[in-house]
């Protein structure tokens, strides 16, 4: 199957290799079933290994671990196996996901100080994977949750600050280390695009300079790049920090306590001891009274930010609020704020104090003592970071961000917490990473609306680059959709907008379940509809034996996709990440309904901001916007259906304003196929039967 000779990919291979030979930029619409990994893996490899050395690395950026891992288990391995150019390909994730080998002989060393007795049950697995692993990347081991085991994962794993680099006793077994040199000498990187922005955001520490990236699933960048880009606090973001440093329950942990027992126990002249114990005992005061404050602060944050709600809004149906600078947040909480700032500073004078004073003592003075100094001065580096991002926010100074807070869902909690994303994302791209950039390819199945490419240039921040460097590349899908998808619009429906609609779904999705039982996908735009959907069908489905399974219900993605594929005739309702990277060949996928046309929530703080943006400059942001938007998720969304050339099925979209209104022919014209329009329920089932030949 791999090697039937397709002319797409031929021409979309050609392309990336003359983007490579002339540093050009690339940006390539390949519809499903073009083969497009192959069509860019050949060339960059090929390229590579002929321009081998800092320049000639070629980072791969995908939105999802799917697509990552299948570059890397399946599409690279079969070039290994036909190519005769050796070349050297690395699979590298972000540092949570590698055990840090220096904070796992601590751990289990110092169990009694470090581990709950919950947490040493559940380090079991971890123990004989540990002497057998060659990555250390924690997704390797089935026996381990790390998702529900962040708590416990977080103490074994390096985190930010902590790591000493070459002076670490364990560096040449260093798993992340390895991954990373291992990384600065292959041909191939990679990666997923939150690394790579995470990365950007830290003034590229992880990756170190590379001058030729592809970017795979290229039409979620500006998302992504937003999230990372921007800035984020909230009281668990202190809390876990005053945590590490001292925390009492039934008896004391952190690491002022250890320090407190291994410095007791250690050998240094006793005025050195009582020298160190005072300042230990003094800083323990402190992490408490700050937490105090901490909390005080938080408090009064979130009772001025209820008081800034706005009237008109209902805050059961939104959590998440736009505000500005003129909302003077900085005026409303002065005195608490000047506050938490002075007792933030002298926890930082504290800690550098101690710092400063252990720099005296001589090495192996007690036990763990370098251990115990980097986990001080992480902790110091967390606090400085903290008060800065405290700062930003409470400031909302810049014209070019946006500001955001989310108010806990629980009435007398006081866990607010305020956020900032850049709006200008365009500018950092082209200013961070384009600029430095010698080739870039940026692919994906959607990157088009209305069959241009604007959009997608406009918004990726491609439009900043010098015109003769940039080309554009449109190519078909190989499917014949009109012989492999029927694609209908139900007339009959009433307005999604309105209070029938929710009924008239649950008996097209109950019918559905006696007319045609296949494998289907339903696509949700909101959580509360499926929830909603999912109580009323659920034991009517139970009755007639039909597997219903739920995305934030009945477990992981992972675990849904699998028990779809294999129980016949599932039905599976997702949102958010269900409408892209999911791949259901064959029959366990025949049915696709998509509820409601994908616009995003209006009153989502970055999208009212970006919205404003296009407004000030006289644009339509609803046209301009809004709609491209949509189109692209809607496109996503169809394209689950049809993976292979023997592919067979039918998508419904039950949103009739793709008929009833003027837009709606930029979603029906951006889709492979012609629209049935069906004008009675009864013509629906009709033409879904005489389409699987039942008839």
């Amino acid at each position: 199957g791999a090697f039937e000779l397709r002319k797409a990919q031929v021409k979309m291979a050609k392309e990336v290799a003359r983007a490579f030979n002339e540093q050009k930029f690339l940006v390539v619409e390949a519809g499903t079933g073009t083969g497009k990994s192959l069509a860019y893996l050949l060339p960059g490899i090929k390229w590579s290994v002929k321009n081998y050395g800092p320049f000639g690395r070629v980072i791969i950026s995908t939105n999802t671990k799917n697509l990552q891992e299948q570059l890397f288990f399946k599409d690279i391995p079969i070039l290994h196996s036909i190519l005769k150019d050796k070349f050297k390909a690395v699979l590298l994730k972000g540092k949570g996901n590698y055990l840090c080998l220096d904070k796992w002989a601590t751990v289990l060393n110092d169990m009694k100080f470090r581990l709950n007795t919950y947490e040493r049950t559940k380090i079991l697995p971890l123990y004989f994977w540990v002497k057998n692993t060659e990555t250390g990347d924690i997704s390797e081991n089935n026996g381990f949750s790390a998702e529900r085991n962040m708590g416990l994962w977080t103490k074994l794993i390096a985190e930010n600050n902590y790591c000493p680099g070459k002076s670490c006793k364990y560096y040449s077994q260093c798993f992340l280390m390895r991954a990373r040199n291992n990384a600065r000498d292959a041909h191939l990187v990679l990666v997923n695009h939150s690394l790579l922005f995470s990365d950007l955001a830290a003034e590229q520490a992880i990756l170190s300079e590379y001058s030729n990236v592809i970017l795979d699933e290229a039409h979620n960048i500006e998302k992504v790049a937003t999230e990372y880009l921007g800035v984020e606090i909230s009281l668990w973001n202190f809390r876990d920090v005053f945590r590490k440093l001292y925390y009492k329950e039934r008896r004391e942990t952190g690491i002022l306590i250890q320090m407190r027992n291994r410095v007791n126990r250690g050998n240094l002249d006793s005025s050195m001891k009582k020298f160190i114990q005072d300042h230990l005992k003094k800083l323990i005061t402190l992490v408490s009274v700050n937490w105090q404050y901490i909390q005080g602060f938080f408090r009064e944050l979130t009772s001025q930010l209820r008081q800034m709600l706005p009237e008109e809004m209902d805050s059961n149906y939104s959590v998440r609020f736009r505000y500005r600078r003129e909302d003077e947040l900085l005026v409303k909480l002065k005195s608490y704020y000047i506050e938490l700032t002075e007792y933030l500073k002298n926890i930082l004078s504290g800690i550098n104090d101690l710092l400063e004073l252990l720099k005296e003592v001589p090495d192996d003075s007690f036990r763990y003592q370098k251990q115990i100094i980097q986990e001080l001065q992480a902790q110091f580096s967390q606090i400085d970071a903290l008060k800065t991002n405290l700062d930003f926010l409470v400031a909302a100074e810049h014209d070019d961000w946006v500001y955001w807070y989310e108010l806990p869902v629980k009435e007398n909690a006081d866990d607010s917490r305020l956020y900032a994303a850049p709006l200008n994302i365009s500018e950092i791209l082209y200013e961070k990473l384009y600029k430095k950039l010698n080739t870039a390819i940026f692919t994906s199945a959607t990157l088009t609306v209305g069959r241009s490419f604007d959009y997608f240039l406009e918004r990726g921040g491609l439009k900043l680059i010098d015109e003769e460097r940039l080309e554009t590349l449109l190519l078909e899908s190989p499917f014949n959709y009109e012989e492999q998808v029927l694609l209908g619009v139900p007339a009959f429906m009433s307005d999604p907008r309105s209070p029938e609609f929710r009924e008239e779904i649950k008996n097209i999705l109950h019918k559905m379940s006696q007319m045609q039982r296949r494998g289907t996908l339903v696509l949700f735009t909101s959580y509360s509809l499926l929830n909603n959907l999912y109580s009323a069908l659920r034991l009517p489905y139970q009755a007639q034996n039909i597997s219903l399974l739920a995305q934030g219900i009945d477990g992981s993605r992972h675990t849904i996709m699998n028990r779809f594929k294999e129980v016949p005739d599932s039905v599976l309702f997702g949102t958010d990440s269900f409408w892209e990277g999911i791949d259901v060949p064959g029959k366990a996928l025949e049915m696709l309904l998509i509820t409601k046309l994908p616009f995003d929530v209006p009153s989502e703080p970055i999208i009212q901001a970006k919205a404003e943006m296009i407004r000030k400059r006289g644009g339509n942001p609803f046209m301009e916007y809004t709609i491209p938007e949509a189109v692209i998720r809607l496109r996503q969304g169809f394209g689950r259906l049809i993976r292979s050339k023997n592919d067979y099925g039918a998508v419904l979209i039950l949103d009739n304003r793709v008929i009833k209104k003027m837009y709606g022919r930029i979603f029906l014209h951006s889709l492979p196929v012609r629209t049935r329009i069906f004008q009675s329920e009864e013509e629906l089932w009709h033409q879904l039967k005489k389409w699987f030949g039942e008839e």
